[in-house]
């Protein structure tokens, strides 16, 4: 099945760390009024970098969402592999999908945050280890959803005729966030719906998508069933001056030059100059764009974008 190629897809991300549900769930119910196609969240039991910070679980949390929103579909950024049992985890997607009717987006890494697995008691194996398990968890899921039942013997994923009823109201598509030209963009080529390209990478997309279309010839796989998303770091405002303000402020949070929104593929600036910024990507085939607005309030910023951008691309104002 080939990935559609209508409207653009616009996400947002959506950091609930330090947060209550009540907060959250004004959240999406507002980005859902916005019309933005979907609202995603972080997947950390701990946050990083204060392990000592309040956060609800991903997947708890999305199946909250799922109740009480409408069309929004529902992801995380990601989802590490190895933080819990593959069969649980895809039993849970499968009973969150349910839930929304169907909204549900997946996405797999093979996760960083060693302190994290530990504090959980889950293994920490190295990074080839642990993408060996992200390539098996996705493969292993892809079958739970679909097929009667699943016997699966490998090094990461070990489960005996395991049943998942009832299934998802369709197999969700997964996404895979990983950029290592070796590796990752191979086990996306094999097993994923979606590829997400990470913010820092924005700059190199062209050169990714040639390293990943040479994964898909390589593996037989026909390039356009793959999916094509970005991470945004989304810095929006009226003017030019407000621009430089709002840079400004974000380098004086992160202590860093913020170069991820200062290259030609950032989406950072006027409505007008990032209306620009998105044909860029299109250019490249990148349909769907998952949007991390910094500034003030990352709400009002997000309502700007609908307002402003989305209409540009198929969407109704927000």
């Amino acid at each position: 099945m080939k990935a559609p190629r209508g409207a653009p897809h616009f996400g947002v991300v959506y950091l609930p760390f330090g947060r209550r549900w009540p907060e959250v769930r004004a959240a999406a119910q507002r980005c859902e009024r916005l019309d933005f196609d979907s609202f995603w969240i972080p997947d950390h039991l701990i946050p990083p970098p204060d392990h000592a910070r309040s956060v609800l679980e991903g997947w708890s949390l999305l199946a909250g969402l799922a109740a009480v929103t409408k069309r929004i579909q529902l992801g995380t950024l990601i989802t590490p592999a190895g933080l819990r049992h593959p069969a649980h985890l895809g039993k849970v997607i499968a009973t969150v999908d349910q839930i929304s009717g169907g909204r549900v987006l997946p996405g797999l890494g093979a996760g960083w945050s060693e302190a994290e697995f530990a504090a959980f008691g889950m293994p920490f194996p190295d990074r080839a280890a642990r993408m060996d398990q992200l390539r098996e968890v996705a493969q292993f899921l892809r079958r739970f959803w679909r097929e009667p039942q699943v016997t699966f013997a490998g090094s990461h994923v070990r489960v005996q005729a395991v049943v998942c009823e009832p299934k998802p109201v369709r197999p969700p598509p997964i996404l895979i966030a990983a950029g290592g030209e070796k590796r990752g963009l191979r086990i996306v080529a094999e097993a994923a719906d979606i590829w997400n390209n990470a913010a820092g990478d924005h700059a190199r997309l062209d050169h990714k998508l040639a390293v990943l279309h040479a994964h898909c010839a390589a593996v037989g796989r026909d390039r356009s069933t793959i999916r094509v998303s970005q991470q945004c770091l989304v810095g929006i405002a009226p003017n030019i001056p407000a621009i430089d303000a709002l840079v400004a402020q974000a380098r004086a949070v992160t202590g860093q030059a913020v170069d991820v929104a200062r290259h030609p593929f950032a989406l950072t600036g006027t409505p007008d100059q990032i209306a620009s910024q998105i044909e860029r990507h299109l250019a490249l085939d990148c349909r769907m764009f998952l949007l991390d607005f910094f500034g003030p309030d990352p709400l009002d910023a997000a309502g700007l974008f609908a307002r402003a951008v989305l209409p540009r691309f198929g969407g109704r104002p927000g």
